[in-house]
């Protein structure tokens, strides 16, 4: 919640309110990146065996040219020859391997939540409560309390390494390009 502010008014002001004192929802804030914002998972690093069926691959950037939702690649050789069936593919050994989430890389999923699916996180977001949509980190990976002194119940884990590091490197990187919208 940290990184989340009330949100309020507009279209679904009937739903979230209509004023910062009325307001039931958050939405997130405008100075932080989704990167940010959205770090937070259910089981810390290194995820448990089970997460293994859903591994993710990795390429070089050179060859996708172009990415679609749901894992669709798009190269080289189907934009020259979208119509050529496609040649039997014989990878070498190993075909894969499984990579240190600690030490080498991991995937975040991160996705936006609507201010309206938020609509009374402070009482969703309690021990006997179902329905939280709203991300409440673990302090430090301890699981020694299982709540906040808000009484909210903590339901995922940040990336040291994304809080630490990588969210300021983005920030920096992307800095440039955002010039033209302060």
């Amino acid at each position: 919640t940290e990184f989340m502010e009330p949100h309020f008014g507009g279209a679904d002001s009937g739903v979230c309110g209509a004023t910062l004192e009325d307001s039931h929802c958050l939405k997130k804030r405008s100075n932080v990146t989704y990167l940010q914002t959205y770090d937070c998972e259910s089981d810390p690093l290194p995820k448990p065996d089970w997460a293994w069926r859903a591994k993710k691959q990795i390429y070089r950037p050179s060859f996708v040219l172009n990415h679609f939702v749901h894992y669709s690649l798009v190269t080289r050789r189907i934009l020259d020859a979208p119509d050529e069936p496609s040649r039997s593919f014989i990878q070498a050994r190993p075909f894969e391997r499984r990579v240190d989430e600690l030490t080498e890389g991991f995937l975040l999923h991160t996705k936006t939540t609507p201010a309206e699916s938020t609509v009374g996180w402070k009482s969703r977001c309690r021990r006997d409560s179902k329905g939280c949509a709203v991300g409440i980190p673990w302090p430090s990976y301890a699981r020694t309390n299982t709540t906040s002194v808000e009484g909210l119940l903590y339901n995922c884990f940040k990336h040291e390494r994304i809080q630490t590091r990588l969210a300021s490197r983005l920030e920096k990187l992307m800095a440039p390009f955002l010039v033209k919208y302060k």
